[in-house]
């Protein structure tokens, strides 16, 4: 269920951008806080918007692909100093997630 007003018409907004974008195969979402994956979430709504929703709804975790509808949502930590530093991010995983999200997008390297 959504929270507010602003936030349904920031899942249209992204909706329609992916749609105008042709977007039709992959996204990656990054998440900057570590309880509630906002971009994870958002993006999920979008994709609901668009007639292609999830259930159950896919638990975001680094690296995670869900599959909805014709996406492959992909989920990456946000590189934070915080996330870098600490090593919870390190550059090769980042590059594997966006590696991944090429290859489903059907990109030449």
């Amino acid at each position: 269920m959504l929270r507010s007003a602003s936030e349904s018409l920031s899942d249209v907004r992204l909706g329609s951008a992916l749609s105008l974008l042709g977007v039709d195969r992959a996204a990656v979402a990054l998440q900057s806080r570590r309880r509630v994956p906002f971009a994870w979430d958002g993006a999920l709504r979008a994709l609901a918007e668009l007639g292609h929703g999830s259930r159950p709804r896919p638990r975001f975790g680094h690296g995670v692909e869900a599959v909805v509808g014709p996406f492959t949502l992909l989920g990456c930590f946000y590189p934070s100093p915080r996330n870098t530093v600490t090593g919870r991010l390190t550059e090769p995983m980042i590059d594997a997630v966006l590696r991944r999200a090429r290859d489903l997008a059907g990109l030449m390297p």
